[in-house]
């Protein structure tokens, strides 16, 4: 979702960093799906692209909810 939003901004991950005041390794490993968003970067990302902190953490639940349900899914299979 992140990735996104920032192509229709036009917006490169750099300058994404840039306007939450965060690395630009931070920025890819969130878009990579390899850092989750907590409750600051979900704040930096309000403040960056006025979408609402709430919005974010909720994406990264949702997120973390379908990882449980496959782990789930898989320990049940095996």
């Amino acid at each position: 979702m992140l990735q996104e939003e920032m192509e229709a901004r036009e917006m490169t991950q750099v300058a994404l960093a840039e306007a939450m005041v965060r690395s630009p390794r931070l920025v890819n490993e969130i878009v990579r799906g390899r850092r989750n968003i907590t409750a600051d970067t979900a704040l930096a990302l309000d403040g960056a692209l006025e979408l609402p902190a709430t919005f974010w953490l909720g994406l990264q639940n949702q997120y973390d909810l379908s990882e449980a349900m496959t782990r789930r899914e898989r320990r049940a299979a095996g």
